[in-house]
C-alpha cells in the first residue's frame, strides 16, 4: 500500500470512522488537504501546500545492561544503557 487517507475526528464521532490503518515502518511524505468554513480548499496540488516527511519505526530500543556488583561511592542506583539506534 503506497498510500492512504486520514481524516481527523474527535468525540463520539471517531468510533464510526472506518478501520485502523498501519502504514508500516519506513518514511512517509505526509501531504494536507483541508477545506476551511469559508470554503478555501488546499491539497497537495496547491502551491506552497503543507508537506512533511516521517519516519515511522515500531523497534524498540536496545538496553544493554548487566549486574552491577560494586558501585562506586555507595550509589545504589543503575541507569541502563540505552541505544537508540539510527534516528535519522
Amino acid at each position: 500500500q503506497d498510500s492512504f487517507k486520514v481524516k481527523l475526528c474527535t468525540g463520539t464521532l471517531c468510533a464510526s470512522q472506518g478501520k485502523v490503518v498501519y502504514p508500516g515502518d519506513g518514511n512517509w511524505t505526509v501531504n494536507v488537504n483541508a477545506e476551511d468554513n469559508l470554503g478555501n480548499f488546499v491539497n497537495r496540488q496547491t502551491t506552497n501546500s503543507p508537506k512533511f516527511n516521517i519516519l515511522i519505526d515500531s523497534e524498540g530500543p536496545i538496553v544493554n545492561g548487566g549486574t552491577i556488583n560494586k558501585r562506586l561511592g555507595g550509589n545504589s542506583s543503575w541507569v541502563p544503557d540505552i541505544s537508540w539506534g539510527n534516528l535519522s
